[in-house]
């Protein structure tokens, strides 16, 4: 059977002009599997990955854990410490490292409608006969970002899980109720008159934070007029976007 969907094949040289296009039109979330970490590589990466940063763009990367990375071999230990050197730098780019066992795939997606699939490692390509090929397929992508599990980025999840990708549905719920509770605080309102106002039980209101409640809609819509938040639905690949701003701190 033929794969009939659109796809080019870029190679050392194509490659990375084709990427930093590529990059410009990101709008929320940008994932790389690269087992491979080289400087110069990220040095000449820097750029474009700062821009992306700063326009509030997430940037998470996977790279390989060796198999001996805790062995006393002095050898390993070297290794090791070379390939933390290099992440320290992507991370204070702002880029989120994983260290992973047993990654060997070179991927790399921009939100869900891209795909990058190859040889060539992102962080470490340096003149070798290595391919990647483009795929501007949105079934590729969520495909890939599922089966490597490119969702689970730890910082990511500490922060707000991508639950597109998580069967478990609490961590929505728990997420929600977190937000709720930030903002009953925030607004000095205990969770008893929370519940008088938005005309709910103040048990709802206790079970609704602790995300051990599955409420029905309208009563979470209730709740949410009184504490003066808007439900809205996105593109889950704007998630990290959305939040950046949600966190980020006003300035007075």
């Amino acid at each position: 059977m033929h794969d009939d969907v659109d796809k080019d094949v870029y190679d050392d040289n194509t490659f990375y002009p084709k990427l930093i296009q590529d990059l410009e039109s990101a709008r929320g979330l940008v994932l790389i599997q690269s087992p491979y970490l080289a400087i110069n590589r990220i040095e000449r990466l820097r750029e474009p990955m700062v821009k992306l940063i700063r326009r509030g763009v997430r940037v998470c990367t996977f790279v390989r854990l060796p198999d001996n990375w805790n062995s006393p071999n002095i050898q390993a230990q070297e290794e090791m410490a070379r390939i933390r050197g290099d992440a320290r730098v992507l991370q204070d780019m702002g880029v989120h490292v994983n260290l992973r066992p047993h990654k060997h795939e070179k991927v790399l997606t921009i939100d869900d409608h891209l795909l990058y699939d190859g040889s060539l490692n992102t962080f470490s390509q340096n003149r070798s006969s290595e391919r990647m090929t483009r795929f501007p397929v949105r079934y590729k992508a969520i495909a890939a970002i599922k089966s490597l599990e490119l969702y689970r980025c730890d910082q990511c999840t500490a922060q707000r899980p991508l639950t597109a990708f998580h069967d478990d549905d609490e961590l929505l719920q728990q997420y929600i109720g977190r937000q709720v509770c930030k903002q009953r605080k925030l607004l000095s309102l205990s969770q008893c008159l929370l519940g008088k106002i938005a005309g709910v039980p103040e048990k709802t209101i206790v079970e609704l934070e602790k995300g051990t409640r599955n409420i029905e809609v309208k009563t979470l819509i209730r709740v949410c007029r009184v504490l003066g938040l808007e439900l809205m639905l996105a593109d889950w690949f704007l998630t990290p976007v959305i939040q950046r701003f949600i966190d980020k701190p006003l300035k007075h």
